[in-house]
């Protein structure tokens, strides 16, 4: 039996199989005759809950005849949500794993579903396996569509162009531990359709993560008559608008982005068509090119006149549900936006801790009522030929071009919407920008200024230019700096350095450090355990960061007599043999629940990093009350502040940090007190509302846009997940994202949307 640090058996864990049924006996016999020649070895049992079969089904169950401990129980029909809540009730398992009954699980399905939660150590994890499409199977032509949506779908998340999310959770073929599903009530039985995306957001609510397991394959033997295929998308419109009369508005939130992403003929008949008169003889009559496209064979004209079809169900059904085709349009973003709420359009690097800070922006507006956001992420790769052209190496020339083909795309795209204001971080996108900076008001924000950069240059394999390219960036960035309105900093550091090295006038240059969500990052002050004291080290670059030098000070303190003590590393550095004591962590996400349980456990953070400007894991380290120790580079000196909040070390200094990590070890009442007045400074300085706030306040005064006084930035409750897929962009802001089908050296290109909330 194999153990990880949490606990959760790897090979032995206890499953309960959940397979609600109606009037499927042969498919579910196969599903069964699958699952008793399963390669797990721990204890298993399934689950089937015979819906209100006729066909036979639940005789088979009590006669089968199967090597497998199977539980039958027979219900009137009642749905799916109501079928699986009895199979929750009478699982007995750890583990519970839901199947339909016509997905043939793989013979090592179960086994892998197990394998990624005891790989993970995270009992907060919902698994995802996908539903593909056997080769024996014959589909009917909207049947084959839903699949060929799904392995796009899977082809994404498994390209990791999408993270995986609650809009990807399918209960034909997912798990997670019955305790979360006992916990939350189970699903909602007043839904029919949709019930598992709306049990899925409960979860992701409630903290829990999902991922996507490519290996954990069930082959879909998927029918569907097609009325009831059509019903599905009429079904899945109303429920959406259900689900935010019950305050889970993320699918409406998201409805103008998705309907943006469709084909402009689909637009158009939507628009047109929906609500009145038109809308069954419309359908009527692509159902007969649908069927006569499917005869002759055109694969790719069934599927985009089958999109066609669902589209318009789907907007019926949302437009029913609002009660007018006009609501439907309002929604859409299509009867215009409110020209009296505050819009500032925001260009955003996506680069180190720029992308952390980008979410964690986005998340704290998007709840205001006062703003309409424009969200226009700048990404760094090359892309595919990016290589082959003359200056596209040079990230400054790739961030400008993207930065002004952003900006267009939004003014193109949505003439009606004006921008008040215009936030550009950092300087590297705003450099060529030019015009757009003089023309709108204007704030560009940075972490360094490009010298500073220069000067840290060594530890980021960053090599300054020619003395005449020096020259041209110096001139370059003076004219950004002088363009702008007002020039925001994350540090006085920075602040110095443009008024020192770039004639930046100290009365234009304002401090707003990046700020944290204190409500899921603040630990409750609780005593010191009896356990060994947990030392936290974070950092995607294990060289860089000096986790390298916190293993060979690690090795010096083992061989001392200091109290037992615990090292954690959070890093995408694969680390060979670590040394006893020291535990690795590789898949650990920002803000996920696991991670910030494991800046709760530890209570010191070190971070000897050889070149940093401002980690923003140090604010986060703050937050959690812990001590903090690090290098004075950049401007750390103004979190870890010396003899308040914690200890900075000479970069490179193993004796030093040695000598300071055992010092923290034999004093408990010193770490206490370094936690305490590092929490202190974040809640003053950092909390992510509040700076948030600063920041749109600057913007609305650069703009002369008087913001109502009442105005104000709601909780979170934010994925932080959103920029990787404007499907999953919630809140009343409209988003430039770049749409795979793949991803590149890095570089996400495709067609970019924005849509205003309505």
């Amino acid at each position: 039996m194999v153990e990880d640090d949490n606990g959760l058996d790897t090979l032995e864990m206890a499953v309960s199989v959940i397979i609600p049924t109606f009037n499927r006996r042969d498919r579910l016999e196969r599903v069964l005759r699958a699952l008793e020649h399963q390669t797990h070895r721990g204890p298993l049992e399934v689950v089937v809950v015979s819906d209100g079969s006729t066909d036979g089904s639940h005789e088979f169950l009590r006669s089968h005849g199967l090597d497998l401990d199977v539980m039958a129980v027979q219900i009137d029909n009642s749905g799916p949500a109501v079928a699986r809540n009895v199979g929750i009730d009478h699982a007995s398992k750890d583990l519970v794993l839901f199947l339909d009954d016509d997905v043939v699980p793989e013979p090592d399905l179960v086994e892998q579903h197990v394998r990624e939660h005891g790989n993970s150590g995270n009992r907060h994890l919902v698994v995802i396996g996908p539903m593909l499409s056997p080769v024996d199977a014959e589909y009917e032509p909207w049947v084959e569509w839903e699949q060929f949506q799904l392995s796009k779908q899977y082809q994404s998340l498994g390209e990791n162009d999408v993270e995986p999310s609650y809009r990807q959770f399918y209960t034909g073929n997912a798990s997670l531990f019955r305790e979360h599903l006992v916990r939350l009530g189970g699903f909602d039985s007043s839904f029919r359709r949709a019930e598992d995306v709306e049990l899925a957001f409960r979860l992701h609510q409630a903290g829990l993560v999902f991922r996507f397991c490519p290996t954990a394959r069930g082959m879909h033997y998927a029918e569907r008559p097609f009325s009831s295929w059509r019903a599905m998308a009429f079904a899945y419109g109303r429920n959406n608008v259900i689900f935010a009369r019950t305050g889970q508005d993320f699918m409406l939130r998201s409805m103008a982005e998705e309907f943006d992403e469709r084909h402009g003929l689909q637009r158009v008949l939507v628009q047109r068509i929906v609500g009145g008169r038109l809308m069954e003889p419309t359908q009527f009559v692509l159902e007969r090119l649908m069927r006569l496209s499917a005869a002759l064979r055109a694969r790719s004209l069934t599927r985009n006149l089958l999109s066609a079809m669902y589209g318009l169900d789907f907007y019926q059904g949302v437009a029913q549900e609002l009660g007018s085709r006009e609501e439907l349009l309002t929604l859409l973003g299509r009867l215009g936006t409110d020209p009296d709420t505050f819009t500032p359009f925001f260009v955003l690097e996506q680069t180190l801790g720029h992308v952390t800070h980008t979410k964690n922006l986005v998340a704290a507006l998007h709840n205001s009522q006062s703003l309409q956001l424009a969200v226009i992420p700048v990404e760094p790769g090359l892309g595919r030929f990016g290589s082959r052209l003359p200056g596209w190496s040079n990230w400054t020339v790739r961030a400008g071009l993207r930065a002004r083909l952003g900006l267009r795309r939004v003014q193109r795209r949505y003439p009606d919407v004006t921008a008040h204001a215009l936030f550009v971080h950092s300087q590297v996108p705003a450099v060529l920008l030019g015009r757009r900076l003089r023309s709108l008001p204007s704030v560009v924000s940075l972490d360094a200024t490009p010298l500073q950069y220069d000067s840290l240059g060594a530890s980021y394999s960053h090599e300054v230019g020619s003395r005449l390219a020096e020259r041209i960036k110096l001139a370059l960035n003076r004219r950004c700096f002088a363009s702008a309105d007002r020039l925001v900093t994350w540090s006085s550091w920075a602040k110095d350095g443009l008024c020192d090295d770039y004639g930046v006038r100290p009365d234009d240059v304002t401090v707003i450090p990046p700020g944290v969500d204190l409500e899921i990052w603040e630990r409750p002050e609780r005593t010191p355990t009896a356990g060994p004291v947990g030392i936290l080290f974070v950092g995607g670059d294990l060289e860089r960061k000096g986790g390298n030098l916190l293993l060979a000070a690690a090795a010096t303190l083992a061989n001392s007599d200091v109290p037992d003590f615990e090292i954690h590393i959070v890093t995408k550095t694969e680390i060979s043999a670590p040394p006893p004591g020291v535990t690795v962590h590789h898949s650990l996400t920002a803000n996920s629940p696991e991670l910030i349980e494991l800046y709760h456990r530890c209570e010191i953070f070190c971070l000897p990093t050889a070149g940093d400007c401002l980690p923003m894991v140090l604010a986060e380290a703050g937050a959690a009350g812990m001590a903090l120790v690090s290098t004075d580079v950049g401007a750390i000196s103004e979190i870890v502040r010396p003899g308040e909040t914690g200890s900075l070390v000479p970069v490179g200094d193993e004796r030093a940090l040695s000598a300071c990590l055992d010092g923290l070890l034999r004093d408990s009442a010193l770490r206490q007190r370094f936690g305490r007045s590092a929490q202190e400074l974040i809640r003053t300085e950092h909390d992510a509302r509040k700076n948030a706030r600063r920041l749109v306040e600057l913007l609305a005064d650069v703009a002369e846009f008087t913001l109502p006084p009442d105005w104000h930035v709601e909780d979170f409750g934010f994925d932080t997940a959103t920029l990787r897929t404007a499907s999953r962009t919630r809140g009343n802001e409209f988003e430039e994202v770049d749409r795979p089908p793949r991803e590149i050296d890095g570089d996400r290109r495709g067609v970019v949307e924005h849509r205003p909330r309505g």
